[in-house]
């Protein structure tokens, strides 16, 4: 059956390369579901015949090729075609070199540097995953282990202007004390500076 399947959907992919939806290399090796879920479907087209089945959300599937702006996929041992719009799935792990070595496989639930955070965490906590180099502003800056300006035991570096960083994220603070980015030094040590103190360099 699952031999049948297969080559129902190359006669499907050769038929679109006639029809002008050709087959798109694609490097994205797996996907996941978004919140709303995706529907499974025996061709790449949306319309009521074509349905197999819904697919929940949060559920992972493997990528074996893309057809125009649909993925064609494997869900509990069914193949079909789920829309590649970021609203119905989004790209987890990537295979850019075709080697079998996945690439930046779950990037939501990588930790950002040594803060404990995950890009979702950050997200939830209304800040936004940066990740670029910055250079500390005029007077220098104090790294802290914690968004207190006030607190000077939260100190863990103190970097001249000029100084590069990596900007990891940057976070409100719930205080309102503003904007705090968080940072690794050219040590390697990692805390939060001040918005006001850090400016983000253009070319990352």
């Amino acid at each position: 059956m699952k031999r049948l399947t297969r080559f129902l959907a190359a006669l499907t992919s050769a038929l679109l390369l006639l029809t002008g939806l050709a087959s798109a290399a694609t490097d994205v090796v797996q996907v996941r579901t978004t919140s709303y879920g995706a529907t499974l479907r025996k061709t790449p087209e949306q319309n009521d015949t074509n349905k197999i089945t819904l697919i929940p959300a949060d559920t992972y599937l493997a990528v074996h090729d893309k057809v125009g702006n649909w993925y064609y996929v494997e869900y509990n041992g069914q193949y079909g075609y789920v829309t590649a719009g970021e609203k119905w799935v989004e790209a987890v792990a990537w295979d850019a070199d075709r080697d079998g070595v996945w690439e930046n496989a779950d990037l939501r639930t990588a930790q950002l540097g040594k803060s404990g955070l995950t890009r979702d965490a950050v997200q939830k906590m209304g800040g936004i995953v940066i990740e670029i180099n910055g250079t500390i502003g005029t007077g220098g800056s104090n790294v802290r282990s914690a968004m207190d300006p006030n607190d000077d035991l939260n100190i863990v570096r103190v970097l001249h202007e000029g100084t590069q960083v990596f900007v990891y994220f940057r976070l409100p603070n719930a205080t309102r004390t503003g904007q705090w980015y968080y940072v690794r030094c050219p040590d390697g040590a990692e805390g939060f500076v001040f918005s006001t103190k850090l400016n983000l360099n253009a070319d990352g």
